[in-house]
């Protein structure tokens, strides 16, 4: 999920199949009256100004490699926050993560001044955390020093024999930490954040995968858990099992982007959205077998066409640039689509991600990683979704290959008795995280709140007056809103298009 979900459009397949699954630790609760790595409970950061940014404070804090051997290894956990705007009005502090898997903690913070309102910042210090595995953090590391692994892995014939070189060289040069940085890992350090933030509970926000993230801590630390906003909901039951939920969900947010563009005077794309998307679907399909010409930038293929539309997808306020773009393309120039492209085109072996598919491929069950249950995932996503349906058997074999068993509660709804009921809130048209993950999961927390937005794009919170309003409230009172509750933010260019402005 969030930044690091297009991994599902890279198409490479790992082919590295290890002697044996490392067999890391089942989830548990720790034991009433004992804890064993009560020695880092201890710890009190030492705050300094961030290099980054000064009106940062950052620290760093020690937690075991392996919680089950406390007394054994140990690694980073790096720390910032942006302290309360107003300290007689202050609450204490607020823990983020915004999700990936794999995605920084400290830049999301580094931005807090722009995601979270003045009257949010006003009472809480807000804390970002790199997770193991990621960044400041110890990291997963999937490049050898080795210079003959290097060498041997850029003479790869294929993306497969890649991704096969890329998952042996993660095991190699990460070692132990690779089958250390799962989710209830994970949550245990937010625990050691907590405690060294001087607070009795954890105030939380969470974003896509953050969400579930944040479901494992209410799990393993009820009476510790405080007030938590979840934003774009993932299910457990069906991230990252449900082979067709995200790539029918992106399918799904292009439609509503191309028919949002089709009920505007002026639309590049005409008044037509089955024939635009027919349009674009055979564009796709084209670029792939000969790339569209960009320029001296480089060719645009199908993987990059796809790519601009799953990024417009998190961000409706990209939609009428993307549109135009892809008129463009469908005109023969794909050079306003290789502006929009995040990433080069090539072979997409600089996709492949250690620090997300070590946190992902474990949340799958066993049944789900092998080589035939990909193929038949493959298969369902394809006829599901044309478009977004075509990488998922890709991204399936590279799990069925990875080197760290799967969670005993992959698939299963993580129970949260005892803690606080939490605040979901999700965008409807959200196609990362589809809207039908947020509605189960309201069912399986009892006492939870739902505030669903009608708008597309990935992150409730910042998309308007109602959004910020809904979470602030929560988060700086303890007021769940009420049921029924909804909001109609759009992106601010949006709304401007509905009113017919520039």
């Amino acid at each position: 999920m969030g930044t690091r979900l297009w991994l599902a459009l890279t198409g490479l397949a790992a082919a590295y199949t290890p002697a044996a699954h490392v067999v890391p630790p089942a989830l548990s609760r720790p034991a009433p009256g004992h804890d064993p790595v009560s020695g880092f409970y201890a710890q009190k950061p030492l705050w300094t100004s961030c290099e980054v940014d000064p009106r940062f404070s950052c620290a760093t804090l020690e937690a075991p490699l392996d919680y089950t051997r406390p007394g054994g290894e140990t690694i980073r956990i790096s720390l910032n926050m942006l302290p309360a705007s107003d300290p007689s009005r202050r609450l204490g502090a607020l823990v983020t993560n915004p999700g990936g898997p794999g995605s920084s903690g400290l830049e999301f913070v580094f931005g807090a001044h722009a995601y979270f309102s003045a009257v949010l910042r006003a009472h809480y210090d807000i804390i970002g955390m790199d997770p193991r595995g990621v960044g400041a953090s110890t990291p997963v590391v999937c490049r050898s020093s080795d210079p003959r692994r290097t060498a041997e892995m850029e003479q790869a014939e294929d993306s497969s024999e890649y991704a096969a070189l890329f998952a042996r060289s993660c095991a190699d040069a990460s070692g132990a930490l690779l089958s250390n940085v799962r989710t209830p890992s994970v949550a245990r350090d937010l625990d050691l954040v907590r405690a060294a933030l001087g607070q009795d509970r954890l105030h939380y926000y969470g974003a896509s995968y953050g969400t579930l993230l944040g479901r494992f801590y209410a799990h393993l630390f009820p009476a510790r858990t405080g007030r938590m906003a979840l934003d774009s909901v993932v299910d457990p039951t069906g991230w990252p099992g449900d082979a067709t939920a995200q790539a029918v969900g992106f399918e799904t947010a292009f439609r509503v982007m191309v028919g949002h563009c089709a009920r505007r005077p002026g639309c590049p794309l005409g008044a037509d959205p089955p024939g635009a998307l027919a349009r674009v679907e055979r564009l796709v399909s084209r670029a792939d077998a000969s790339p569209l010409e960009a320029g001296a930038s480089g060719p645009v293929t199908g993987r990059d066409v796809l790519r601009v539309i799953q990024t417009a997808t998190y961000r409706e306020e990209t939609w009428p640039q993307v549109t135009a773009a892809l008129a463009a393309a469908l005109r023969g120039d794909g050079g306003p689509l290789r502006t929009l492209a995040a990433w080069p085109s090539g072979s997409g072996r600089e996709a492949l991600s250690g620090g997300y598919q070590a946190v992902v491929c474990p949340h799958l069950r066993p049944e789900e990683r092998t080589a035939e249950a990909a193929h038949a995932a493959g298969r369902a996503a394809l006829r599901a979704a044309p478009l977004f349906g075509r990488r998922v058997e890709a991204q399936r074999q590279a799990c069925a290959r990875w080197p760290v068993a799967s969670l005993p509660e992959a698939g299963l709804a993580v129970r949260t008795d005892g803690a606080p009921p939490p605040l979901l809130v999700h965008n409807r048209h959200d196609a990362a995280t589809p809207v039908h993950w947020a509605r189960s999961a309201h069912g399986q927390l009892p006492g939870s709140a739902l505030v669903l937005n009608d708008s597309g794009g990935h992150g409730f919170y910042p998309m308007g007056e109602c959004t910020r309003g809904i979470v602030d409230r929560f988060l700086t009172e303890g007021a769940m809103p009420a049921p029924g509750t909804f909001c109609e933010d759009r992106a601010p260019a949006l709304s401007r298009e509905e009113r017919g402005g520039n």
